[in-house]
């Protein structure tokens, strides 16, 4: 059970570091856009379906 907790901890890390990047903090044009976009996004919770993608992605040997 330790392994699972585990597992699910270091892929949700990575997943919210990816999202960081893909999702900067910006100043000036469109600010408030990608303040909601980060807001809405880095909120958390909502990280299951993307641990089981990375997990299958893992299973059948692709690069995650």
């Amino acid at each position: 059970m330790n392994a699972l907790l585990n597992y699910l901890e270091v892929r949700s890390q990575l997943i919210e570091q990816r999202l960081d990047h893909l999702i900067p903090i910006r100043h000036g044009d469109h600010q408030q856009l990608f303040e909601a976009a980060r807001y809405a996004i880095l909120g958390g919770g909502k990280r299951l379906r993307p641990i089981l993608t990375l997990a299958t992605t893992e299973m059948l040997g692709g690069d995650t």
